[in-house]
C-alpha cells in the first residue's frame, strides 16, 4: 500500500505489520488500553496467587498447626507444598500464560510510553 511502511518488530513476534499499527503509534487511546490489559491481567495473576496461597495454607492448617509459619514441623510443610503442586498441576498453564502475556504487554509498554 502506499504510504505504508512495513516493518517488523520483536513486540508482534517478528510478524509484517503495516507501519500505523506499530505499537509507537501516536493514539492515546492504544496506550490507555495496553495499560489496562497490564492492569487486568496483573490482577489475574494476583488473584491466582491469593488463591494458591490460601489453598496451601488451609491444607497446612486441616490438621490443626497454628496459623504461626515460624512454629510448621516438617508434615505442616509437607502439606502445604503437596496443596501447591496439586494447585500448580491445575492452575499452572493459566498462570504461565499470563505470566507471557504480561511479559509480551509490557515488552510493548516499554517501547517508549509512560503510563
Amino acid at each position: 500500500m502506499p504510504g505504508h511502511a512495513l516493518a517488523t518488530n520483536a513486540a508482534t513476534d517478528g510478524a509484517v505489520v503495516m507501519g500505523e499499527d506499530l505499537p509507537h503509534s501516536p493514539d492515546p487511546r492504544a496506550w490507555a488500553l495496553l495499560a489496562a490489559m497490564l492492569t487486568a491481567r496483573r490482577g489475574c495473576l494476583a488473584l491466582l496467587q491469593a488463591d494458591m496461597t490460601t489453598a496451601c495454607e488451609q491444607a497446612a492448617l486441616a490438621a490443626g498447626a497454628t496459623a504461626d509459619r515460624d512454629r510448621w514441623n516438617r508434615r505442616t510443610w509437607r502439606r502445604y507444598l503437596d496443596e501447591a503442586s496439586r494447585f500448580a498441576s491445575n492452575h499452572g498453564p493459566a498462570i504461565r500464560r499470563l505470566q507471557a502475556d504480561i511479559a509480551r504487554l509490557q515488552r510493548l509498554a516499554d517501547l517508549g510510553v509512560r503510563f
